[in-house]
This record gives structure tokens, C-alpha cells and sequence, in this order.
């Protein structure tokens, strides 16, 4: 086995063109091949053997022998994502231990929620287990992706460069282009960046211009924080919607996946960071008309901005978003109507039965007798907060990112054929359809507190 240092890929590197080693990467002949993306900037693509917390063993055309990757090098491994034909789910369970698990759910009873999962089959979860349940995540039709050349993209200034799907631009630099947005539109991308970032995302804008004042939203990410922005027109200066308490030195992968939904007819935006929903917020404004999308770098000439895997969709699910809340505390149960109105007491029970056809029983507590809510009215069902002390759940080397903003954190995985075989401290032991998969990364060495919430 063939064990290969940062200084021995940095020396590859150095001795062959980006081009070169490009084409070197693409000889693999699995149509499932993954991608490691070192921490130094380096790539390398071909067949995982195994994945422990401190190797990654891969089978690549760079060498006659299998790799043997130190982990601690590794910025995430990224998977070619998920098929076109591959069904998607409009819930989301998040676990005690903050995981997020695009699913559909079977039933309920007073011990376990019982879901279904085309990626990973099906899971019985102990309700002490369980921090929320969302209903009706639209589905999405896709608009565009990132896949196309730099010249396609209207307006271009800075050194930008493309690699496959990925962009990257050092020092300060943008690029526009304009779509045909729908009224109820999508926005994700993965953001890395080397030195101190400093992005500005410009969405639903007037025009190409990264800088001047127009009709438009921003996203802004720099050393100060991550914050949501709404230009109305060119004599008003921007109005904050949304403050999000995340700051770059507090992410040692120096990675991002953001994900925007923005409906504006309702005029509400929601952010997801990771699969895990920030919020959502409410656009004073009047509605915004643009079709303009600005990727625009502010960085210094040594900072360098990566976006990969951008896409943009429409959310056509011919219904306005159900009012969510990234999060509530409580001692009971609490049912969030479609409208927002909180309703505190029991979940008793979720019948069997096809989306939107289910009923919720849930003993409110200003009622004597249980109600019976159709899954179609509810945006949440939030699960009551154990009085008691709970052990935490226990820290695990990898985190899963899944292609439909969820993420799963696991232990032991082993790749065999299409599928990765893991172990997770609630879910136990299970497999995961590697279609199914954005990225690998490695997770907090922290564990989470399990809070019933």
C-alpha cells in the first residue's frame, strides 16, 4: 500500500499542470467515482476502499497500488451527486442530535415515529429521539447548473477560473448571468474559501452590476458574520431581513453548503446552512421582479472564493411555503400550523396514510378531547424537551451531506458497490444509496447533547 504525505501531492502538483492532473483523474472507470479534495488544494479521484478516523484507502489511476490518505488531510469527499430520476421527499426529521433526514413518514404510535427513505430504506426512532418533523418541502424542478463554461456567464471581471463544476476567483472578481427565475425560486451552492472570505451573492437582481445599487437580495459572508440583504432600488441603501450567527473561524473545513428558497409572492426567504434550516424571514419590500444571479468575490488579492456545485430550481409545488421556525423551546409538544399559529400539548399519534391524506392526533392542551389535523394544515411538529439531564450523543468522525439538504452523521463506513455501510449512535446500523450523496466531511470532534426539543 502506498502512503502519500501533504508535501508529496503538493510536489505532484507542483511538477504537473492543473490540466494534466485533471486528465489523470478523469481515467477512473467507475461511474460511481468519488472525488477527496485535500486541504492544500489538491484532488485526487478513483474508488474508496475504506474510510476510519484516521485513514482513506483509494484505489486511483495515480498510482499501481491503493492510496492510504491521512484523514487529517481531507476537506471532504464529494460523491457525483444525485440522479436526475432519483425520487425526492417532502419531510424532514430532525434528530436529537441535530441530524436532518429527508423522509416520508409512515406513522406514529406512542413509542416511535416510523419513516421511509429511498436511499437508506426504512427506521423505527424512539419519539425521546426526535426534535422536530417538517411537512410539505416542496420538490424541486431544476433551472440551471454550474456546469457550463465561464464564457456563457454574461459578465465576468477578476481572475476567475473553472474546474468542472467548480468556480474560483482570487482577489476581488464577479460573474452575472441572467435566468428565468420562477416567482417561488431555489439557490444552493457549496462556498469554500482559502485566507479570510469575503462573498457577496446577489439574487432575483435588476442587472449584472455586482457593486451598484439596484432592485435586488444579497447574501453577504465575510469575517463579520453571514447576514441576508434586500436592495429595493438605487436611492435606498440595503435593509438587513436577516442576521445569521455563523463567523469563518468557527469552521475549520473552511466550507459552506447554502441553501436559499425564496417565494416572492409571499415575499419570505428561508436559509438552510448544511442542511440545517437558519430561518425564515419576511421582505418588507415590494415584490422583486429581477432575473440577474451575481457571484461576486470581495476578497484581498491572497483570498480565494470557490463555488461548487451551484444550482438554481424552481419550487412548483403551486402552494405558498408553510410557515416555519428554525426552532421552539418547550416542555409539551407543540403543532405549527401552515399558517404559524403554535398549539401546545401532546402528538398522540400520525395515522397511516399517503402525504397529505394523514391525520395528526394530537390532545391539544385547551381541548378535553385529542383533534385530529390533516398533515396538510401542519409545518411542524416539535417534540417536547426531556426535564432531565440526557448523556450526549456520541461524537463521530464523519458527517454525510446529502443532496436533499439533509445530513447524517456516521461511524465506520465501508463503500461496497453503491452503497456506504455506517454506523450512527440513534439509527444504528444502516446503508445509504451513494446517488444520495453531496459530500463527506469530517465532524466536530465535539459531541451533541441530545435534547428532546
Amino acid at each position: 500500500m502506498t502512503t502519500f504525505s501533504k508535501s508529496t501531492f503538493r510536489s505532484l502538483a507542483q511538477a504537473s499542470s492543473l490540466a494534466a492532473v485533471t486528465s489523470l483523474l478523469c481515467l477512473s472507470t467507475n461511474i460511481y467515482a468519488e472525488t477527496i479534495e485535500l486541504k492544500n488544494g489538491d484532488i485526487l479521484s478513483g474508488d474508496i476502499n475504506s474510510l476510519d478516523k484516521d485513514h482513506v484507502t483509494l484505489n486511483s489511476p495515480l498510482s499501481g497500488t491503493p492510496l492510504e490518505i491521512k484523514a487529517d488531510s481531507i476537506g471532504r469527499i464529494v460523491f457525483p451527486g444525485q440522479a436526475k430520476d432519483s425520487p425526492t421527499h417532502t419531510e424532514r426529521l430532525t434528530l436529537s442530535n441535530n441530524d436532518v433526514i429527508p423522509c416520508k413518514v409512515l406513522s406514529m404510535d406512542d413509542k416511535n415515529l416510523h419513516i421511509s427513505t429511498w436511499y437508506a430504506g426504512k427506521f423505527s426512532i424512539p419519539r425521546a429521539s426526535i426534535h422536530s418533523l417538517q411537512f410539505g418541502i416542496s420538490e424541486n424542478e431544476s433551472i440551471y447548473k454550474g456546469l457550463d463554461n465561464l464564457a456563457q456567464w454574461s459578465k465576468r471581471d477578476g481572475k476567475w477560473t473553472q474546474s468542472g463544476r467548480k468556480y474560483s476567483c482570487r482577489g476581488a472578481g464577479s460573474i452575472a448571468r441572467k435566468l428565468d427565475l420562477t416567482k417561488n425560486v431555489g439557490f444552493s451552492f457549496d462556498l469554500s474559501w482559502k485566507e479570510k472570505p469575503n462573498f457577496v451573492f446577489r439574487f432575483c437582481a435588476e442587472n449584472d452590476s455586482a457593486m451598484t445599487k439596484q432592485d435586488t437580495y444579497e447574501l453577504l459572508f465575510n469575517s463579520g458574520g453571514m447576514q441576508i440583504r434586500r436592495f429595493e432600488n438605487s436611492k435606498q441603501p440595503g435593509a438587513p431581513l436577516a442576521d445569521i450567527p455563523i463567523k469563518p473561524h468557527t469552521i475549520s473545513e473552511q466550507t459552506l453548503h447554502i441553501d436559499l428558497r425564496v417565494n416572492r409572492d409571499s415575499k419570505l426567504i428561508t436559509l438552510f446552512i448544511n442542511g440545517k434550516e437558519e430561518g425564515t424571514w419576511p421582505d418588507p419590500f415590494a415584490e422583486s421582479k429581477g432575473n440577474y444571479i451575481i457571484l461576486n468575490s470581495r476578497s484581498s488579492k491572497d483570498g480565494t472564493c470557490i463555488i461548487d456545485n451551484f444550482q438554481v430550481s424552481s419550487i412548483n409545488d403551486g402552494s405558498s411555503p408553510r410557515h416555519r421556525e428554525k426552532n421552539i423551546a418547550n416542555k409539551t409538544d407543540v403543532l405549527l400550523d401552515s399558517e404559524g399559529e403554535k398549539i401546545s400539548g401532546k402528538i398522540n399519534s400520525i395515522s397511516q396514510a399517503e402525504p397529505n391524506k394523514r391525520k395528526v392526533t394530537f390532545a391539544a392542551n385547551y381541548s378535553e378531547n385529542p383533534i385530529q389535523v390533516p398533515d396538510r394544515r401542519i409545518s411542524t411538529l416539535f417534540f417536547a424537551r426531556s426535564e432531565k439531564a440526557t448523556p450526549p450523543s456520541p461524537a463521530t468522525t464523519f458527517t454525510a451531506m446529502l443532496a436533499e439538504n439533509g445530513a447524517i452523521q456516521i461511524e465506520n463506513p465501508i463503500l461496497k458497490n453503491d452503497q456506504m455501510i455506517c454506523q450512527h449512535p440513534i439509527l444504528g446500523s444502516f446503508s445509504i444509496n451513494i446517488k444520495a450523496l453531496s459530500h463527506i466531511k469530517k465532524s466536530s470532534s465535539e459531541a451533541v447533547p441530545q435534547k428532546a426539543k
